[in-house]
């Protein structure tokens, strides 16, 4: 699971990412383990939304990753 890897790494590279302010609460929400599903809900929005966004943020992540090596 991506999102647990994130918060596991030292030095979190998240910080790196230019992530918009609805993506860093998605994210913070994650990492406190709330689902995506869960997130939708707060968010009042389609889980379909959501996972858009999540993976947005995957392809933004690997992407930094890739260039910070």
């Amino acid at each position: 699971d991506w999102d647990r890897r994130i918060s596991m790494q030292e030095g979190n590279r998240r910080d790196w990412i230019p992530w918009t302010k609805k993506q860093k609460e998605m994210l913070s929400l994650r990492v406190a383990g709330w689902s995506w599903t869960e997130i939708a809900e707060r968010r009042q929005t389609s889980p379909s939304v959501i996972y858009r966004h999540a993976k947005k943020m995957q392809k933004g992540y690997l992407e930094a990753m890739r260039g910070s090596s």
